[in-house]
């Protein structure tokens, strides 16, 4: 047997092992005491029968004492400050009951060896207890050689950007997972970290050494542990990798290191959403906690994009109850078994609800029996050229849906309600912008006339949600090509769907009643330059590997996507990334009701007429600027 698989065989010993070990040494560690207390001298000893009942009867108190501070149902292996601080505990009542004991022997004038020792007890307990947490933390301590003498087997060395609490993280998996490489080193840009040691790997240098270091080192694979680092650092990190011919990896994010559930399989390719990723966002988890927790939460189009990372996050601040609505049976099963399989949840806190948000009589149903106090609305259609040639579904599912959502919302007393828009609702020039302008003043009216905290909030694009513009990308990549883009100046935002999600929630805490809140998107990018950016990504040369066409603008689509308009008011909240539309909030056409029931009225026949349609939104919502191209 090798020294490592020794080491791993005593670092895998059960509780039941450990059982029988301290009953050996508990019936021993009294003799101990007493050869120590006498300083060898055990001719002085004498009553060794009693002195053999006393053990027993110590034995059984101790191994009592165990039991009850939980020291028989550890994984000692992963043994930590909780465990040492049982043991301490158990020490301190072992030496309370033998003392006990010892004076209840001289009360009753029992003589069981020689002078009665007074400082037996606190003896005893100290070998008793030593050889107790020795046999413990040994396992630990075998578990980490064993992992380490593995380690230095490996063949791919690894290093490891980022010297902090992920970084820890990542090199205690990684010392679990032998065969995924071995770890030399650290890079860490704190310079006061820098020369010192992590579980005695050490931290080599700063970042800006990377190609040095691994030059230097042999390196195979570099893990970047930094989830909040911005994408210029993760670029700055994978150029260098590449350069290298390095494989450059990183770990999940935030929210899973927050859930615990990053492992070995967990540490992924870097992706493009690594690169564009802005700055940490500070939120103030405090208010959104006072806001979610024991409140039942629904979330509709919870299978989405947007609503998945609502259900996720959600979750993390523990509602009462979180119902997912949705119309698709696939995505909504998919969330549900992930977040169920994921979290401390029972089957009776997640509840999965497939309805269509049109059906006004089924969404009754489900307010009826499950009489939520938040309402996040994130169900919407929102491809601008499918809704061009689909007007009616765009009235339908955005307006009447959100008119019916917020229909129940005020007649079940919902605290709060928040309907997710789009930057694609200002200044619209489609179909689908001007029905997610018309759902925002579906909103802002209840919220007037109901004096409700109701409110929307407006953002951008968002990277990896489905029929992004960079899974369209990752696909014509593959298929060798050509990248298809509308227009070489074409414009777009872009954020992360849980930096989104993230500002979502803050907005909900921010909500009185009737606001519309944008999230500040940071800077535009160039469509062109993104699709650019994938090609050398995949490893791949423009205009050599991959060609990008240009097709020309489609029915209702932006060079320029609008957030903010100088003919609008915007007031910066109390967070720095969310700012309150003044105008746009306070807008709502005085027959809004009966032209909105009109519109939907007409899309619901079969014979409506598309130029009708259009004269209608253009009245309800008078920026609306069709645009056929």
């Amino acid at each position: 047997m090798r020294t490592s698989q020794f080491f791993n065989y005593v670092s895998n010993l059960k509780n039941r092992h450990f059982l029988i070990h301290d009953i050996i040494i508990l019936l021993v560690s009294p003799t101990i005491a007493l050869f120590l207390r006498l300083e060898g001298d055990l001719d002085l000893v004498v009553g060794w029968q009693k002195f053999f009942i006393l053990t027993l009867v110590l034995l059984v108190l101790k191994i009592g004492v165990f039991y009850f501070f939980g020291l028989y149902n550890r994984i000692w292996s992963k043994a930590s400050v909780d465990e040492l601080a049982r043991i301490i505990f158990s020490a301190f009542f072992i030496l309370l009951l033998e003392i006990f004991v010892f004076v209840l022997i001289k009360f009753l004038g029992i003589r069981i060896a020689g002078q009665f020792p007074y400082t037996l007890p606190i003896l005893d307990t100290i070998v008793s207890v030593s050889f107790v947490s020795i046999s413990r933390f040994s396992s630990r301590l075998f578990e980490a050689m064993g992992y380490r003498m593995e380690n230095k087997e490996g063949t791919t060395n690894i290093l490891i950007v980022g010297a902090g609490q992920t970084g820890l993280i990542v090199l205690t998996e990684l010392l679990r997972s032998p065969s995924f490489g071995r770890i030399v080193g650290f890079l860490d840009d704190d310079i006061n970290k820098i020369k010192l040691r992590i579980k005695g790997i050490p931290i080599l240098g700063g970042i800006s050494e990377l190609k040095k270091t691994a030059s230097k080192l042999k390196i195979k694979k570099v893990i970047i542990a930094m989830p909040t680092a911005p994408g210029s650092k993760i670029r700055e990190v994978f150029e260098d990798c590449r350069a290298l011919g390095i494989d450059a990896l990183t770990v999940p994010s935030l929210q899973n290191i927050i859930n615990g559930t990053v492992n070995v399989s967990s540490i992924r390719k870097i992706k493009l959403e690594d690169l564009l990723r802005r700055e940490q966002i500070e939120t103030n988890t405090d208010d959104i906690r006072l806001l979610i927790a024991n409140n039942i939460v629904l979330i509709s189009g919870a299978g989405g994009s947007i609503g998945s990372e609502l259900v996720r996050q959600v979750l993390s601040f523990n509602p009462k109850q979180i119902v997912l609505l949705g119309h698709g049976e696939n995505s909504v099963f998919e969330i549900e078994q992930e977040v169920l399989g994921s979290v401390s949840h029972n089957n009776k806190n997640i509840i999965s609800v497939i309805a269509d948000i049109r059906n006004k009589k089924r969404l009754e149903q489900i307010f009826e029996m499950y009489k939520p106090k938040l309402v996040f609305h994130a169900a919407a259609h929102k491809h601008v050229p499918l809704m061009e040639g689909n007007v009616e579904e765009a009235v339908t599912n955005n307006v009447l849906g959100t008119k019916n959502l917020v229909s129940m919302a005020v007649k079940y007393d919902v605290d709060k309600f928040v309907l997710i828009s789009s930057d694609k609702a200002v200044n619209p020039t489609n179909i689908m912008g001007a029905s997610k302008r018309m759902a925002e003043m579906v909103v802002l009216n209840a919220a007037i006339k109901h004096k409700r905290a109701f409110c929307a909030v407006r953002f951008g694009n968002v990277l990896g949600s489905r029929g992004s513009v960079v899974g369209i990308f990752n696909k014509q990549i593959e298929m060798g090509g050509p990248i298809k883009i509308t227009h070489p100046e074409i414009k777009r935002y872009f954020m992360t769907i849980p930096e989104a999600v993230q500002l979502v929630l803050q907005s909900s805490t921010l909500s009185n009643g009737g606001e519309i809140f944008v999230l500040d998107m940071g800077e535009p990018v160039k469509i062109i330059d993104l699709a650019k950016d994938m090609i050398k990504f995949s490893g791949l040369k423009f205009g050599e590997d991959i060609d990008i066409e240009i097709t020309g603008l489609r029915p209702g689509e932006k060079l320029f996507e609008e957030l903010f308009l100088e003919t609008e008011q915007y007031v910066r909240t109390k967070h720095i990334k969310i700012y309150l539309a003044m105008n746009a909030a306070k807008y709502v056409h005085p027959n809004f009701e009966d032209l909105s029931c009109n519109l939907v009225e007409m899309a619901t026949k079969n014979n409506s007429e598309k130029t009708e349609m259009l004269r209608l939104f253009k009245e309800i919502v008078p920026e609306f600027n069709h645009m056929e191209n």
